[in-house]
């Protein structure tokens, strides 16, 4: 969805998910211990122009 978003011209953040692999497929995975600091950069894009 966020891809029909880009391509319609909308500003979009994309690219900000699950640190892994394999994405729709049976051997599809993610590294649990990027999840920590993956939601801390998003927390900070999302919060930091509150500033």
């Amino acid at each position: 969805m966020l891809d029909c978003a880009a391509a319609a011209g909308c500003p979009t953040l994309d690219g900000l998910g699950a640190v892994g692999a394999g994405a729709q497929a049976e051997d599809e995975y993610v590294e649990v211990a990027r999840m920590i600091p993956r939601s801390r950069l998003m927390a900070e894009l999302l919060t930091g122009p509150l500033r």
